[in-house]
């Protein structure tokens, strides 16, 4: 995790994980509307600072549209598929003549109760009247990433009555779903997303292929 300061620094490059099907659409302009709604910190522009975490999310995300395609072509019995590519696009926070305290923001420094309170109620398909984003009321979160494999299902069984909310928080505390080292920044607002700056595109696969001759050499 690195402070907040830090990522508004305009030198931080901010990574998000994306396909090749999606850079020109996002070149053209971030539109919240289209991202996923049952989020850790609500519907939002998702951003990491780790390069790491983008290159293994572009990657899953890669192979879960193509497997998807795959199984498509093969019911329909065509040779063509709509496959793509995991890209990551890298961006800076611009706050020229702005002030962070002029956004509302929140950070959640560590993995702790308030941070698992905050992931339920914005995840949760129960309506909760507090302590979420389900309204964008704040421009930009920031804290720790939570392994989303088998977070959504006990989220159900906690708004089914089939577990003690004390359990999720103990669960999603607990090293098993918190990711050390893994961040992630989100954007809420039309404001929030104007102090974004696209940088560049960058392929995971040609970084996977530097990295292998340069362990090679």
């Amino acid at each position: 995790m690195v402070r907040i300061e830090e990522i508004i620094n305009p030198d931080t490059k901010l990574y998000h994980a994306t396909t090749s099907n999606y850079v020109k659409s996002l070149f053209d302009g971030i539109q919240i509307s289209k991202c996923d709604t049952q989020t850790d910190f609500g519907q939002g522009f998702y951003l990491t600072t780790n390069l790491k975490q983008a290159k293994k999310w572009a990657f899953t995300k890669e192979n879960e549209h193509n497997r998807t395609e795959e199984k498509k072509q093969i019911k329909q019995r065509t040779s063509y598929a709509n496959y793509v590519k995991g890209v990551i696009v890298v961006y800076n926070m611009r706050l020229q003549g702005i002030t962070p305290f002029e956004f509302n923001t929140h950070v959640f420094p560590t993995a702790d109760l308030r941070w698992g309170d905050f992931v339920y109620r914005n995840r949760s398909f129960i309506d909760h009247p507090q302590f979420n984003n389900r309204n964008k009321d704040i421009d930009i979160v920031y804290g720790p990433l939570a392994d989303g494999n088998g977070l959504m299902g006990m989220i159900d069984d906690v708004d089914n009555g089939e577990m003690e909310v004390p359990d999720f928080y103990n669960n999603i505390l607990s090293e098993h779903y918190v990711l050390n080292g893994f961040d992630q920044l989100s954007v809420h607002t039309p404001r929030a997303i104007e102090t974004l700056l696209w940088k560049e595109v960058i392929l995971p696969h040609e970084l996977r292929r530097k990295q292998k001759t340069r362990i090679r050499g």
